[in-house]
């Protein structure tokens, strides 16, 4: 189950750049080329639009989402079902997933298929998620999970498993790896309101927050506040045609 809507679209507000080194990283990955069309699945709040303007200024977004709560935030939001995308076979140059197929708890090679179907000769489906063992995946079961009202469940990505899913459904893994970076907060209190918010831990008070931070993902301080993050990387291509 992914978070609810309001709480998480506000601390993307106040912190719009908290997570930018996440965003950067896969749309790097994506080697967007102008005219190209990006689909972003899901897109939340739209998160992507401002660093895609300065990364690849002549691509496309297509904002995709399965949660209509974000329809008023993003105007030109598409709403769709993730395994049933409303997309033309052989239309789009780029799907891409930051955070999010970790939810998909009955597995992800119907989402992989739909994703190539979608995809042009050529196009290449991104995907940054929680892999499996990781400082963010503790951090998701071991305190999200019991302090957040919400709860968490989910099933975390390992690269060998989902390079078999996504050969299964016709797609070439060209890269997959562990990207470790930082959320960037002017100061601690900043981080944890955030942190508080995203992740709707609406149970421990500040000092319990600060503490599993430090201890399942990890501080680094100064200037500002910083919390260790990681996300596996993956780059899937679908094959050119034949000539």
């Amino acid at each position: 189950m992914r978070r609810d809507a309001k709480p998480y679209q506000s601390a993307m507000e106040r912190v719009p750049g908290a997570r930018a080194m996440e965003f950067r990283l896969p749309l790097a990955l994506a080697d967007l080329q102008p005219g190209e069309t990006l689909v972003d699945c899901p897109s939340g709040g739209a998160y992507l639009r401002p660093l895609l303007a300065e990364m690849a200024p002549a691509a496309r977004y297509l904002p995709f989402e399965s949660k209509p709560a974000y329809a008023s935030f993003v105007p030109d939001l598409v709403l769709g079902n993730w395994l049933n995308l409303p997309f033309r076979d052989g239309s789009i140059e780029v799907v891409l997933s930051i955070a999010a197929l970790h939810h998909l708890l009955g597995g992800r090679a119907p989402f992989y298929g739909e994703a190539a179907r979608v995809l042009a000769p050529g196009g290449r489906l991104v995907i940054a998620d929680v892999g499996e063992g990781t400082g963010p995946a503790r951090w998701l079961d071991e305190f999200v999970g019991r302090r957040s009202s919400e709860g968490h469940q989910a099933d975390f990505l390992e690269a060998g498993r989902e390079g078999e899913a996504l050969q299964a459904a016709g797609l070439k893994v060209r890269y997959a790896g562990l990207a470790e970076y930082t959320w960037d907060f002017p100061d601690r209190p900043m981080a944890l309101d955030f942190m508080r918010s995203l992740f709707r831990l609406d149970q421990p008070d500040a000092a319990e927050l600060e503490a599993a931070i430090g201890d399942l993902l990890g501080w680094v301080d100064g200037p500002g506040a910083h919390v260790r993050w990681s996300l596996l990387q993956l780059r899937a291509d679908r094959p050119e045609e034949a000539s």
